[in-house]
């Protein structure tokens, strides 16, 4: 008994509970799960566990889809219909045409004749327009454009913002002009506020909406694009002008810096080749936090997100080729 004892001991002594969880934090974590589960369980015995095993139990709770499709239809409670859009945009199932219906009729739209159009008013929380256009952008077909596009003139900026994201997963040309008038700074004592012939406001003076615009503009190769993006590489914010220049970059597969002066001079040497090396635009989904249950399943490799070509854009055999290359 002695020597198992003094065994014991030096065991403890090599490797102490502090070493053990320096060198295996995930082993650790699990074991904490199960003490917590086993806590849970022991006090559920003796009447007053719920509210613990309740706690260790939520994150691995599903939401009811039919909770969930309630939700959305809540005209009392904002927060339902945002939360709601967001969890079914995230499903996998999401970009069911039931789903699709339900993002464009927040956003004022409806399919009719198998095509969306705008035929009433969006949803009155500026939380809930985001959350739709933001849908919509993931799931929506071309045509869809056509419900995002009013968004960019929405009176708050993050739906603007959404809006213009949501135009980089999605090709249609119609968007160009749009995307074009909101890219360019705005300027008071410069342009006029407001396009006397279209009635349009000119430019957009939230920075991250002008970044989003330009980044959405490197999938049209254009010389209007081109030029407007070279003029954006002046943009007052450096984000907005580093989105420009790497729209450039995907264009034209050339890299010629942050001067508006070095771009305007090769292009007047290469007008009719500017976008011969075009690469091929891509957009990159964004990758979900880990969950708990992913922490403790630290033997699993965490796979790599790949990047998507937008809805719509087809991509030529000789891009591919020269983007492999």
């Amino acid at each position: 008994m002695q020597t198992k004892r003094s065994r014991s001991d030096r065991l403890h002594r090599a490797y102490p509970p502090t070493a053990l969880r320096r060198a295996h934090p995930p082993a650790t974590a699990a074991l904490l799960l199960v003490g917590a589960f086993v806590a849970g369980c022991q006090s559920l015995q003796t009447g007053g566990g719920d509210s613990i095993l309740a706690n260790v139990l939520e994150p691995f709770k599903a939401e009811d889809p039919s909770d969930l499709a309630r939700d959305m239809f809540d005209v009392s409670d904002a927060d339902k219909r945002r939360h709601a859009v967001a969890q079914f945009s995230a499903a996998s199932f999401g970009g069911e045409e039931t789903y699709l219906r339900t993002y464009r009729l927040l956003l004022g739209g409806e399919t009719t004749e198998n095509k969306p159009k705008i035929v009433g008013a969006p949803d009155s929380d500026a939380t809930v327009r985001a959350a739709a256009v933001k849908a919509l952008g993931l799931h929506g077909t071309v045509d869809d454009v056509a419900i995002i596009l009013p968004r960019l003139d929405d009176d708050v900026p993050f739906v603007r913002w959404e809006a213009a994201k949501a135009l980089t997963k999605i090709h249609n040309p119609i968007a160009i002009r749009p995307l074009m008038r909101k890219l360019h700074e705005h300027r008071p004592l410069g342009l006029p506020q407001t396009d006397t012939a279209t009635n349009e406001r000119r430019g957009d003076d939230d920075p991250d909406v002008r970044r989003a615009c330009a980044a959405a503009l490197g999938q049209y190769a254009t010389p209007g694009v081109f030029d407007g993006l070279v003029g954006a590489l002046d943009d007052g914010n450096y984000r907005v002008s580093y989105a420009a220049r790497q729209s450039l970059v995907t264009l034209t597969g050339y890299d010629l810096g942050p001067e508006p002066g070095d771009w305007l001079l090769w292009a007047k040497k290469n007008r009719k080749e500017l976008f011969k090396h075009q690469k091929i635009y891509t957009w990159q989904p964004y990758k979900t936090a880990k969950r708990l249950i992913d922490k403790v399943q630290f033997w699993k490799d965490d796979k790599p997100v790949p990047s998507r070509v937008p809805t719509g854009k087809k991509i030529s055999a000789r891009s591919h080729a020269r983007d492999k290359s």
